[in-house]
């Protein structure tokens, strides 16, 4: 049984500039019901965001880029999807993001 999930978001940072986030939401980790994630995500989250859609286009330059980096394979489809939208600026605590050139991480710390 898979008791994780991500949603990829899209945040406005300024005018013209994008942030993209990963929500990953973990029942086993915290023990938050789904349902209870989900409706927070519909009623908060999702009408300030655009989620953008995963393709085969998506998942050839994340194979790309598993190649090159030693990242997880999450991280290589956020790192995709990233690039072929033009996002450079990523909202994440995965350290592993540092070593991405030309991604840059940004926590609150």
């Amino acid at each position: 049984m898979v008791s994780s999930f991500f949603i990829i978001l899209i945040i406005l940072l300024e005018p013209e500039e994008y942030c993209i986030a990963f929500i990953y939401i973990s029942k086993k980790r915290y023990n938050v019901p789904y349902e209870i994630s989900i409706k927070f995500l519909e009623s908060i989250v999702l009408p300030y965001v655009q989620i953008l859609p995963l393709s085969e286009v998506e998942y050839k330059k994340a194979s790309e880029i598993l190649k090159i980096n030693n990242v997880k394979p999450s991280d290589a489809l956020h790192i995709a999807v990233m690039i072929i939208n033009n996002i450079t600026k990523i909202a994440s605590e995965d350290k592993e993001l540092d070593k991405i050139k030309g991604i840059e991480r940004i926590w609150l710390s």
